[in-house]
Order: C-alpha cells, then sequence, then structure tokens
C-alpha cells in the first residue's frame, strides 16, 4: 500500500468518525454534498438586550409570587452567583428566562389549598 493509499484511508476513517460522533450514517450526503454549495455558517450569536434592571425584576417577581429560597436557588444555580450583582452579563438572559420558568411552572401548577 502506497503512502498516498494509506492517508486516503486515514482521510476516510477520520471523516467516518466525525460522521459517527456527530451522529449521521458514514456515506450519507450532507445539504452542502448535494447541493454543491459551501455550508451556511451558524448565525452569529443575537446581541442580549436584558440589564441588571431586568434581571433583578424577574427575581424579584420570583421571590414575591414563589419564594426567597426559589429566587437564591435561580441565582444560585442558573447565574452561578450568590449575590444578583455577581451574576455576569453573559448569563443574564438564562436567569430571566429560568424566572420566567419558573413563574410560569407555579402557575400552571394547582396550588394545595384547591385539592
Amino acid at each position: 500500500m502506497s503512502l498516498e493509499d494509506k492517508l486516503d484511508a486515514n482521510t476516510q476513517a477520520v471523516k467516518e468518525l466525525t460522521l459517527a460522533l456527530l451522529g449521521k450514517k458514514p456515506g450519507a450526503a450532507t445539504p452542502a454534498a448535494t447541493t454543491g454549495a459551501p455550508a451556511k455558517p451558524p448565525a452569529p450569536p443575537r446581541k442580549s438586550t436584558a440589564t441588571l434592571e431586568s434581571v433583578t425584576n424577574a427575581a424579584v417577581r420570583v421571590r414575591e409570587e414563589l419564594s426567597e429560597a426559589d429566587a437564591k436557588n435561580i441565582i444560585r444555580e442558573v447565574g452561578g452567583a450568590e449575590k444578583l450583582k455577581e451574576i455576569p452579563s453573559s448569563k443574564w438572559d438564562a436567569v430571566i428566562a429560568a424566572c420566567e420558568a419558573a413563574l410560569a411552572n407555579a402557575a400552571a401548577t394547582p396550588a394545595d389549598d384547591d385539592l
């Protein structure tokens, strides 16, 4: 086997391993391969419009409508901080989403006194 053949075999093995890791079947055509067009680059991440004030408002709603423990848990688990002001701005959107999800979940769950 020549060096070129070995390189080709190795390249093919790497491609098949990559497809296997991505959960695709080896030999399956990709959209870029079928159209001949280059793959479309992923969209750039959207710019966050969240502010510390909007994060604070969301956490306050959770504290008032659910409990202080729930608000602190979201700050700790999602925000990765002990205090609201320590949450990195990169996590503000996730904290707001978690607060909204907790409030929505509480609204969808019947209260114990309804039984």
